[in-house]
């Protein structure tokens, strides 16, 4: 078979035709032609990206996905009540102490020692 959206060249042979104007036709021969051209695909109304054509689709997705609406996105769970009453925070606990005071060392430096030796 041909790849989409491609002119194809067919020979058959009317088998059957019915009442209501259906036509059954057995393809004896088909020629792939080439790429139909943008203004026949237009005219045509066949619109959309071939088959194969995986950059196309994506482009295409995205532009459906940008036509949507937005699902605007649901109250926060710990929203505030606009009618209820206003707790005021807790009062900082006063630090005592010299901010600036060295601290004290807990156990003391150990000494140069060399290999094998206190």
């Amino acid at each position: 078979m041909p790849p989409p959206r491609h002119l194809v060249s067919f020979d058959a042979i009317l088998s059957r035709g019915g009442a209501d104007g259906d036509m059954e036709m057995l393809i004896r021969r088909m020629t792939s032609l080439g790429m139909a051209p943008p203004g026949l695909q237009q005219a045509l109304q066949v619109s959309g990206p071939a088959g194969n054509d995986r950059a196309a689709r994506l482009r295409e997705a995205r532009q459906q996905a940008a036509k949507r609406p937005r699902i605007s996105e649901p109250d926060a769970p710990h929203a505030v009540d606009p009618d209820a009453p206003v707790v005021p925070s807790a009062p900082k606990a006063a630090r005592t102490g010299t901010p600036l005071a060295t601290p004290g060392s807990p156990s003391p430096a150990p000494g140069l020692r060399k290999r094998g030796r206190d």
